[in-house]
């Protein structure tokens, strides 16, 4: 459980400073990943691509 909060806290202090996370699959293809409540809403067009994934 403490490494969890430790975890959310990096993510949160690296997403309020502009930081972005991305996964990257075996096949090399790239996706950016949102935490919520980490950092700013997403914009309505990322809220958009979020709903049909």
């Amino acid at each position: 459980m403490r490494q969890s909060l430790q975890l959310f806290e990096y993510v949160a202090r690296r997403t309020a400073k502009g930081y972005t996370f991305r996964a990257v699959s075996r096949d090399g293809r790239e996706e950016n990943l949102v935490f919520f409540g980490a950092g700013p809403a997403p914009t309505a067009v990322e809220e958009e691509s979020l709903v049909k994934a």
